[in-house]
């Protein structure tokens, strides 16, 4: 049965249900369709003679959608990225290697893993107590102490594995790298604490300096360095001033340097290290950085 006035009751709510004939009635058939553009048709309703209304900005809107995932997968995807480490976020990275290396002492190594055989332990590494009292600018800092980190190793790295279950309780050096989530580092190699460096490593490096308030000469080696920063390579670690017996923090921001002492610290052999001083450190945890590094004579101070 049909209501009193309007359209037979099949058609009632159905964009498009008001006759074309009629000039006002064409006007509402219009709003109507503008107001039901997202579903022009409800279900159950005819189709017959209606003029869905078609947003202009749905395509601009589609296009939007279409560059904001291109964005996501260009700073998250990065391209093919080493294993146990994200892929790169801004752009390639000019140095290839693990992530970190270190000085450690072995101190537990169990196996662990349900679907896939890893092993995990933990090494003690030397640090620093930041909130010591002493004053830096005196070189009265720090006192070397120990603290813990845990890592993990694969079950498919049969070499270090071996390595690590023969040396437990032994001073190795040790790189890894960092994965996505979490703080075990992912060690990827292991070797013996060797007295001399490798042969064909050149007695020196040499950099800009890139502190302005003053340079120094320490006489030590560093005992860990690990790549961090967002924008560029930031190389945060710790190195041993031999003759006072204390350890202080450094950022090193060339990545010649850092190769290169990827190299130097496998081996006990102390050098002379150059390092510049800036006024404040940035985005770096220390405001020290390396310059120079020389095994046979002492570096020249720049004026």
């Amino acid at each position: 049965m049909s209501p009193a006035f309007g359209p037979p009751a099949s058609r009632i709510g159905a964009p498009g249900w008001i006759g074309d004939s009629d000039v006002a009635g064409r006007y509402l058939n219009d709003r109507m369709n503008s107001i039901a553009s997202e579903n022009p048709f409800p279900p159950g309703s005819p189709r017959r003679g209606a003029r869905p209304f078609r947003n202009p900005a749905r395509p601009f809107r589609k296009v939007a959608r279409a560059a904001c995932l291109a964005l996501v997968v260009l700073f998250l995807g990065g391209g093919p990225s080493e294993p146990g480490r994200p892929a790169a976020l801004w752009a390639d990275e000019p140095y290839s290697g693990p992530d970190g290396f270190a000085v450690v002492v072995l101190k537990s190594l169990e196996k662990s893993g349900v679907l896939s055989v890893t092993w995990g332990g933990t090494f003690e590494v030397p640090w620093y107590n930041p909130g010591e009292n002493c004053d830096l600018n005196a070189g009265d800092c720090y006192e070397p102490v120990t603290r813990s980190v845990e890592f993990k190793v694969s079950g498919e790295n049969p070499v270090v594995l071996n390595f690590l279950q023969a040396n437990q309780g032994r001073e190795m050096f040790v790189r890894y790298n960092l994965p996505m989530f979490g703080d075990d580092w992912q060690v990827i190699d292991a070797a013996e604490w060797a007295k001399n460096p490798p042969r064909g490593l050149p007695t020196s490096i040499q950099v800009k300096p890139t502190g302005s308030k003053t340079n120094l000469v320490v006489y030590g080696r560093i005992l860990r360095l690990q790549r961090e920063g967002t924008f560029q390579n930031i190389w945060e670690g710790l190195y041993l001033d031999q003759s006072k017996r204390k350890v202080l923090p450094i950022s090193i921001t060339s990545d010649a340097v850092a190769t290169y002492l990827e190299k130097a610290m496998s081996a006990r052999e102390v050098y002379y290290m150059g390092i510049s001083v800036s006024y404040v450190p940035g985005f770096r945890n220390s405001a020290q950085d390396i310059f120079e590094i020389n095994y046979v004579s002492r570096p020249v101070l720049p004026q």
